[in-house]
């Protein structure tokens, strides 16, 4: 899969495109009420406590740094378990 569809995919489950632009038959999993909505309203509650805590105004490199790259990581296992349910499809298992 080109880079492109994936990313046209990824944007489309993570509701970051409009939805005359979504991947049709993707689902958004951070719509309202979904464990990926309810889990990412968790992190924005313990990042605001965590800021408060450290008495830091505006947003903390550490705590961004930690959260990009999280990301980051779970992009790559995205794209990863993407290949390979193409490659097992094809394969028949």
């Amino acid at each position: 899969m080109d880079k492109e569809k994936f990313e046209s995919i990824y944007h489309t489950m993570c509701g970051l495109v409009w939805q005359e632009y979504a991947e049709q038959g993707v689902e958004d999993i951070f719509c309202d009420g979904s464990v990926c909505s309810s889990a990412y309203e968790e992190i924005s509650c313990a990042y605001e406590r965590l800021r408060k805590r450290l008495h830091v105004n505006g947003e903390d490199r550490d705590v961004d740094t930690i959260l990009y790259n999280y990301e980051k990581i779970n992009r790559e296992i995205a794209r990863k378990m993407l290949e390979y349910g193409i490659k097992y499809a094809k394969e028949g298992n």
